[in-house]
């Protein structure tokens, strides 16, 4: 049973991008492993490669839908809604990720995740919306319906699969997981000194990506350039 997922991957010539790959090692849009030994990975201390053992199969991206197991006679079914929700965005609308302040964080309870943090500005956050709930149908339930102290995070699982969606979106690039390493400062420190400058991204494309098995990398299904919609009929 494969699993699919809507990301947004950076394009393959940015400076973002290759940065990202340096440090994860995998690249998506060539469906194939990085050089180990880069001048990226030798700037952050005691650098090991069981660091990017969890984004190693996905290479660089921000989730916009968050995996989910599927049956493959839906893919096309998937890409349709996903095109539908496109086409409802008018022409000229922009969709942007803003860096949070702090950027670079650890998340988990022993703050094993890094990532680069950013905030959705409203049109992505109604695109994130609608694809989360227009996809939500195709999706089969991976595991039982956990018990949540939140009420409104038990709802979001138990109808959409996921509890990080709509308000609760936080779109982020992860770089390591699991870091297991004690440098969290220095780590920081470096990481800021290469994306910092990325403040402001715009998504300009989305990703349909697919997982064959879990065992597998994941791969462009296919990919949806934003300004060629809407589209006419």
């Amino acid at each position: 049973m494969p699993r699919f997922g809507v990301f947004f991957v950076p394009p393959a010539r940015s400076p973002f991008f290759r940065l990202g790959t340096s440090i994860i090692g995998y690249d998506a849009r060539r469906e194939q492993a990085t050089h180990p030994d880069n001048f990226i990975r030798a700037q952050l201390p005691d650098f090991d490669e069981e660091y990017i053992k969890r984004p190693y199969k996905h290479g660089i991206h921000c989730t916009v839908v968050a995996p989910q197991a599927c049956r493959t006679g839906d893919l096309d079914a998937i890409s349709y809604e996903i095109e539908k929700c496109l086409n409802c965005f008018a022409e000229e609308t922009q969709f942007e990720l803003f860096a949070t302040d702090e950027l670079v964080d650890f998340w988990g309870k022993k703050q094993q995740i890094v990532v680069l943090k950013y905030d959705a500005n409203p049109a992505m956050l109604m695109l994130h919306t609608l694809l989360v709930s227009q996809l939500a149908q195709y999706s089969i339930p991976e595991t039982t319906l956990p018990t949540q102290d939140l009420a409104h995070e038990y709802h979001r699982i138990h109808h959409f699969n996921y509890p990080f969606i709509f308000d609760g979106f936080t779109p982020h690039f992860t770089l390591m997981f699991p870091y297991k390493g004690n440098q969290h400062v220095q780590v920081q420190e470096v990481l800021y000194s290469l994306f910092g400058q990325f403040k402001q991204l715009i998504v300009d494309s989305l990703c349909l990506m697919v997982q064959a098995d879990r065992d597998a990398h994941w791969f462009i299904h296919k990919e949806y350039e934003l300004l060629a919609y809407p589209k006419s009929e």
